[in-house]
């Protein structure tokens, strides 16, 4: 069996800055196969480098993934697809679902002025004690 790929595949943003990736089932009742437990891969990569794919397999019976904000690079766009296999089946993988494109925007966090505030400060320091040390010697 092979059944068809997911249908209507969305992505929307969430609070905590993660994208929940969501689709469904491409049968319905009254079909046979409508319910039957099913397993997905969900894959997603920068949409400029396509060598770099991350391939997440659910092993449960869902129909939405969260991808997490850490896996992500800001800045960059990113493209995302589905495709399932039936467990109860000797079953073949779907093909692909249609692309989903999304853009994990940039913005400034804590870490991100962390990372840049420590080493300023130390500069600062280091320059402020050469300063002082050539003023006293004097």
């Amino acid at each position: 069996v092979k059944p068809r790929a997911p249908k209507n595949l969305a992505i929307e943003k969430v609070e905590n800055g993660n994208f929940n990736l969501s689709w469904e089932e491409s049968y319905s009742p009254p079909s046979m196969l409508s319910g039957q437990p099913v397993i997905y891969e969900v894959k997603y990569w920068r949409k400029q480098h396509l060598t770099e794919v991350s391939v997440k397999a659910i092993n449960y019976q869902a129909n939405s993934f969260e991808i997490t904000a850490s896996s992500l690079r800001r800045g960059y766009d990113y493209v995302a697809s589905v495709r399932c296999k039936y467990t109860e089946y000797p079953a073949y993988w779907s093909e692909w679902s249609e692309k989903v494109e999304f853009h994990y925007d940039y913005q400034v966090t804590a870490e991100d002025i962390l990372q840049m505030a420590v080493p300023v400060s130390c500069i600062l320091i280091m320059a402020v004690s050469v300063i002082c040390y050539f003023c006293f010697t004097k």
